[in-house]
């Protein structure tokens, strides 16, 4: 079933716009969150940066993740993906904020 709602959005512009607009509402909460644990203002642009990275490459690792899934209907593989994803963001990540609260 979330295979075939996932290609629907991947379908439909209208859906895709509203997944990207989720996307960055969630990243808005975090880079807030993040700001808020090093006490700075929530408008940080180190914090907006971190959070746009990890969601950004979550956004990718879903999509590996699926894409995996429904070439080879191995959840096993479809979490090599997503993790392998998750892992490359970890070490960008690390890298963009370091000299930063964040790092």
């Amino acid at each position: 079933m979330a295979w075939h709602s996932i290609k629907s959005i991947g379908d439909s512009e209208t859906l895709k716009a509203r997944a990207r607009q989720i996307r960055d509402e969630i990243a808005q909460v975090v880079a807030v969150a993040l700001a808020q644990c090093v006490g700075r203002d929530a408008g940080d642009p180190d914090a907006q940066l971190a959070a746009s990275l990890l969601l950004a490459a979550w956004t990718v690792a879903f999509v590996q993740a699926h894409l995996t899934f429904g070439q080879s209907r191995d959840t096993g593989q479809a979490q090599a993906a997503f993790l392998a994803v998750v892992d490359k963001d970890a070490l960008g990540l690390t890298a963009a904020m370091a000299g930063t609260p964040y790092a």
